[in-house]
C-alpha cells in the first residue's frame, strides 16, 4: 500500500488535496544548508495560493511541497525508505498476521472498524520495538521520557504487514509534542512514503543537519513545528505545538530530539 492509501485509511487528508498538491507540484532546487533554528527561521519555501503547490527538492531525503486552497493550507512529504524483510523483524510482531487475516476474513462493509489494522498501547518505546524486534529501529532514549505509546501495524489483503508506525506522546513542562517512527516492509507498494500534515496556517521548510551528521527537514507554522529525518532507512518525525512566546523553547526541544538520530 502507498503513503497515500496509508494516510486515507488513517483520515489524515482528503482526496481531493492529495491529488491537488501531486497534480499541481513543480521542483525547484535549492542548495543543502544548515541554520541555526534558535536565532531565526530561514524560509526555503514559498506557499502560493489558488490551490497550487511548489516542490522543493535537492535535500538529501526529502521533498517538500506546500499548498494552499481557499482556507485550507498544508504541505506534503515525500521521502524514500528501505523496505525491510519479513525476516528482519525478530520479536512476536509476526503473530499480528494472524489476528489481521481474522479481521479480513470476518469484516462486513456496514463494520465501523476498518480490516488489516491492528493497535498496540505500550508504557515506553522500548517495549514496542522489542515487540517488533528490528535492529534497525532506533530507540530515541531522550531525557524526556514517554507518557504512552501506540504501535499501529497495517497488512495487506493476504494479512501480510506493509508498514509500521509508532507513536510516543512527550511532556515536558508546558510543552507536548509527538514523536513517531515510520517502517516499511518490502510489501509495502510504491516508490515513496507521502505524508500530509492539513491545517490553516501557511508552512516555511528549512533544513537542519543534527548532531549525528544527518539532514533533517524542519517545517513551521506560527505555533508549530514539524521535524523530519531519515536513518537507517527509517523515518523518524515530530510534532511539537507552543503558545506565543515558547518558540525557541519548542525549536530546542524538536531539535533535541531530531539529534537522537
Amino acid at each position: 500500500m502507498t503513503g497515500k492509501e496509508m494516510l486515507e485509511a488513517l483520515n489524515h487528508i482528503e482526496d481531493e488535496l492529495i491529488e491537488e498538491a501531486k497534480t499541481d507540484s513543480k521542483e525547484q532546487p535549492v542548495k543543502k544548508k544548515s541554520y541555526n533554528w534558535a536565532a531565526i527561521i530561514i524560509v526555503a519555501l514559498v506557499c502560493v495560493m489558488g490551490g497550487t503547490a511548489v516542490a522543493v527538492s535537492g535535500l538529501d531525503k526529502f521533498v517538500f511541497h506546500g499548498f494552499s486552497g481557499g482556507q485550507t493550507k498544508g504541505y506534503m512529504i515525500e521521502t524514500d525508505l528501505n523496505r525491510f524483510a519479513r525476516s528482519d523483524f525478530k520479536g512476536e510482531v509476526l503473530e499480528v498476521e494472524g489476528f489481521i487475516r481474522k479481521q479480513i476474513a470476518i469484516y462486513e462493509p456496514y463494520m465501523s472498524h476498518m480490516p488489516q489494522f491492528w493497535y498496540g498501547r505500550y508504557a515506553t518505546f522500548e517495549e514496542a520495538a522489542n515487540y517488533l524486534g528490528l535492529e534497525a529501529l532506533k530507540n530515541p532514549e531522550w531525557d524526556i521520557d514517554e507518557k504512552n505509546v501506540t504501535l499501529c501495524i497495517q497488512g495487506n489483503n493476504q494479512g501480510v504487514f506493509e508498514s509500521i508506525y509508532i507513536e510516543s506522546y512527550y511532556e515536558d513542562t508546558d510543552l507536548r509534542m509527538q514523536g513517531y517512527a515510520h517502517i516499511l516492509t518490502e510489501k509495502a507498494d510504491g516508490d515513496e512514503l507521502s505524508l500530509s500534515h492539513i491545517t490553516s496556517q501557511t508552512h516555511l521548510a528549512a533544513t537542519y543537519t543534527n548532531k549525528n551528521g544527518n539532514e533533517c527537514m524542519i517545517v513551521g507554522s506560527n505555533l508549530s513545528k514539524d521535524g523530519y529525518v531519515v536513518s537507517d532507512g527509517i523515518l523518524y518525525y515530530a510534532h511539537i505545538s507552543y503558545q506565543p512566546g515558547q518558540e525557541k523553547q519548542a525549536i530546542d526541544m524538536l531539535r533535541s530530539w531530531l539529534d537522537r538520530y
